[in-house]
């Protein structure tokens, strides 16, 4: 099994903080979701992602294909 680069500490206070807010959020505030996005958007976090999500067989199988949405009106 793989084993995954710890994560930064302070990475990883500002995105549970950024889900936590967003749970607490009143419904239609989406301002939120642009705390969160812009918490987990460095290359760093993206990549760390990519790895855990790799380690499934889903997650290989996706990342191989790279099934895409299409046009989206």
């Amino acid at each position: 099994m793989q084993v995954i680069e710890k994560v930064n500490p302070h990475s990883q206070d500002k995105v549970i903080e950024s889900i936590i807010n967003l749970v607490k959020a009143d419904y239609g505030d989406f301002d939120y979701i642009g705390k969160m996005a812009n918490a987990v958007s460095d290359s760093d976090s993206l990549q760390k992602m990519i790895d855990f999500l790799s380690i499934t067989p889903q997650g290989k199988q996706a990342f191989q294909k790279r099934p895409m949405l299409g046009d989206i009106n």
